[in-house]
């Protein structure tokens, strides 16, 4: 059995408990955290190299919402959020998902098989409803984003 580890860095300031930092125990089933996300004031979410999605509660420091048939065989390598609050995870496989999520679940707008290699990040532009996303084949893709 291996220990989780954390791979990446995140910023706990925002939990705001007075220089204490509870501990989350990841279950080993989810290997380890590859990225992190701050959603809200509320939430945090984790993706594993398993293809795991987790979002944590930061308030209760419990699990939420867990999604994980959407990467499998696949790591998540970026999670974002939009200003319209969808919420899109990338994975090794060089899938994109979007996400709308409800209060405790996460329904899934849409999946685009966006690039040959690992999807690597995917970015809001300033212009209105236009994201890029790069990726390990050496590729920007351009896309119009609708609600």
């Amino acid at each position: 059995m291996t220990t989780p580890f954390i791979y990446g860095l995140y910023d706990f300031s925002s939990f705001n408990i007075q220089n204490k930092i509870p501990i989350i125990k990841v279950e080993p089933k989810n290997d380890c955290i590859y990225t992190m996300k701050k959603l809200n004031d509320e939430r945090v979410a984790c993706g594993f190299s398993n293809g795991n999605i987790i979002i944590f509660s930061k308030i209760k420091f419990e699990k939420e919402i867990e999604l994980n048939e959407y990467h499998k065989g696949a790591h998540i390598t970026f999670l974002t959020q939009l200003k319209n609050g969808t919420f899109i995870s990338c994975g090794s496989e060089g899938k994109i998902n979007f996400f709308k999520i409800f209060e405790n679940k996460c329904n899934l707008i849409q999946t685009i098989n966006a690039h040959v290699g690992k999807a690597m990040k995917i970015r809001e532009l300033q212009l209105n409803k236009q994201l890029v996303s790069c990726s390990e084949d050496n590729t920007l893709n351009f896309y119009i984003f609708e609600n």
